[in-house]
């Protein structure tokens, strides 16, 4: 029998592998270009027919209606995909609530895994975020 979970890690590690050889390699780049152009070349078939149409007054064939009507769907819903899209949000600054802390509690020394039902706060200390400067000169 099939593990579902394990299927599904995989489908999620594949996306992520593929979604890095897209976005952050040449490799990727190159397939985006390539793509740009497929649909350049799709554009001017379809342009072509609409011209044939227009000029010859000849009744096209089924396989170039069958093309251009899903070149048409492709494009309306690749527009509607991209229109639907969420936009990612803006973060928000981090936030943190200091944990109560009781004054003169021993600290423990833990060796080993245990499992403690009262965790005990030593130290807490709000990270704030610092603007990044800019050093060296070029």
């Amino acid at each position: 029998m099939v593990n579902s979970a394990a299927l599904h890690r995989q489908a999620y590690i594949w996306s992520w592998r593929v979604r890095y050889w897209l976005l952050d390699t040449r490799v990727g780049s190159v397939v985006a270009v390539a793509s740009l152009l497929a649909c350049a070349v799709a554009a001017t078939m379809l342009a072509r027919l609409g011209w044939q149409m227009a000029t010859d007054r000849t009744v096209p064939q089924h396989a170039e209606i069958t093309l251009a009507a899903y070149l048409i769907i492709m494009l309306v819903s690749a527009i509607i995909s991209w229109a639907l899209t969420p936009k990612p949000k803006e973060p928000k600054p981090q936030s943190a609530e200091a944990p109560t802390v009781e004054d003169g509690q021993d600290i423990r020394m833990i060796f080993g895994t245990v499992w403690i039902d009262d965790p005990i706060v030593v130290a807490w200390k709000t990270m704030g975020t610092d603007k990044i400067r800019r050093s060296g000169k070029k």
